[in-house]
C-alpha cells in the first residue's frame, strides 16, 4: 500500500548540547487508501471516525525512528488516536 505521512511539530524543548538529545511533541498523520474499507454512501453517511480502538481492527502502517534514543505515544486516560475512514477507502488516522 502507498502510505503518505505527515508530521505536525507542536513543541521543541529540552535541548542539550552536551548529550545532543532535544524533545520533540507532534502529530503523526498516516493517509492510505485500503479498498477492503470501502462502503456504500448512506445518506450524510459518507465517513467514519473511531479512535484507537477501531485502529487495532485494521491494518495500520508501522512506522518507527531510526536512531531516536526513547519515545511514547501520548497518553493520559487513552492513546490520543483518531481514525477517519472514507466512504471510498481512503484512511486518516493521526496520533500525538
Amino acid at each position: 500500500m502507498n502510505v503518505r505521512v505527515s508530521m505536525y511539530i507542536l513543541s521543541l524543548h529540552s535541548f542539550s548540547d552536551n548529550e545532543m538529545e532535544f524533545t520533540m511533541e507532534f502529530f503523526l498523520r498516516h493517509y492510505w487508501n485500503d479498498p477492503r474499507l470501502a462502503f456504500q454512501k448512506s445518506g450524510k453517511l459518507d465517513s467514519i471516525q473511531g479512535n484507537y480502538e477501531m485502529s487495532k481492527l485494521i491494518w495500520t502502517p508501522d512506522t518507527f525512528f531510526g536512531r531516536e534514543k526513547e519515545s511514547f505515544l501520548y497518553t493520559m486516560t487513552a492513546k490520543n488516536e483518531f481514525l477517519k475512514i472514507d466512504h471510498n477507502g481512503d484512511v486518516m488516522r493521526s496520533q500525538r
